[in-house]
């Protein structure tokens, strides 16, 4: 970052971009991430990665602040913040080896595939979960907001040519990698406190007192309905969770989509997401709320925005595998 004409810039993005106004609510990033999280599972090697490395029921609250520090500095904070934090998701990522049982085959983190898919899904979740939670965006909207995640996704390493520039690139990527998931025991494993509110003895929730316990399990479950609201109709086909809606009716869920994103919404809501999220985190989505205030509001600091050109912030993996499929980007 050092090195690029980027790092003397005020921000990774900027007000106007369409990222800010897709992630302002909080909602839509704590249904995006679930979201993902449960796409994720199908992809064989996400799966195994997560049950070899990943913490996500041993304290999923750890997990959340993680990927919301990763989030809100890539889009909201400076060149040198989003590069600081990406930097540690990257010196993570080193750990993350294995082999994955289904084939055999070995996986790592830092691979081509993986770390395109990785963002992939998450744009695509953000986009599904504002539009469920929040309203529906313009075409021009959802190809700027694919635009602009191509940054984050080169602070993790992936060139802009690994990554959708488009929304319907988006959708017929997603389309061609789902050919190859599956859901195997491994992902059963990750997913079953979601669908059957069985959790780990050890985790966070599995060691709550039984009412507890049994009120989280149901409200996680609920989240997980809202989620299941955003996907593709494979997707959900792909996932067979065996049980009813928790609130028995898609009406039902519905509604509760619509007081989640409400409540978080509020200010009441956007304060408590900001001490969740804590101190540091919540400053820089503050400046940067303030700094679309200054600019005339989000509108009409998008009619002068342009998104940063990507490969400006692509950073180095040494022990990146060479495995990219160029077939999810073919036209």
């Amino acid at each position: 970052m050092s090195s690029s004409p980027r790092s003397a810039a005020t921000w990774a993005l900027g007000p106007g971009a369409v990222s800010w106004k897709v992630l302002r609510n909080p909602a839509v990033f704590v249904v995006a991430l679930l979201r993902e999280g449960l796409l994720l599972t199908l992809h064989p090697p996400f799966a195994a990665a997560a049950v070899d490395h990943d913490r996500v029921h041993q304290d999923p609250v750890a997990r959340y602040r993680t990927i919301a520090r990763y989030a809100y500095s890539t889009v909201y904070g400076t060149p040198a913040e989003a590069e600081r934090v990406a930097g540690f998701v990257r010196r993570n990522h080193v750990r993350v080896v294995g082999i994955e049982p289904v084939s055999g085959a070995p996986y790592q983190a830092h691979s081509q595939y993986e770390l395109s898919l990785t963002q992939a899904l998450l744009t695509d979740s953000w986009i599904a979960s504002y539009e469920l939670l929040v309203g529906p965006l313009a075409d021009a909207e959802r190809d700027g907001f694919v635009a602009e995640q191509r940054v984050a996704g080169a602070l993790l390493g992936v060139p802009p040519e690994h990554l959708p520039a488009t929304a319907a690139q988006l959708q017929r990527y997603i389309a061609v990698a789902r050919r190859r998931w599956a859901a195997g025991d491994q992902a059963r494993e990750i997913l079953r406190p979601f669908t059957m509110g069985e959790y780990p003895a050890g985790s966070v929730i599995g060691e709550l007192p039984p009412l507890r316990r049994l009120l989280v399990g149901r409200a996680i479950r609920g989240l997980t309905d809202v989620a299941l609201l955003t996907m593709d109709p494979a997707d959900r086909e792909l996932l067979s969770l065996p049980r009813r809606p928790e609130l028995r009716s898609p009406r039902a869920v519905r509604a509760s989509a619509r007081l989640l994103a409400a409540g978080l919404g509020s200010p009441r809501g956007v304060a408590a997401w900001e001490r969740f999220m804590k101190a540091d985190v919540a400053a820089i989505v503050r400046r940067a709320r303030d700094a679309e205030h200054r600019a005339g509001g989000h509108e009409r600091a998008a009619r002068t925005f342009a998104c940063p050109d990507p490969s400006a912030f692509v950073a180095p993996i040494d022990d990146l595998v060479a495995n990219w499929r160029p077939e999810v980007l073919a036209d």
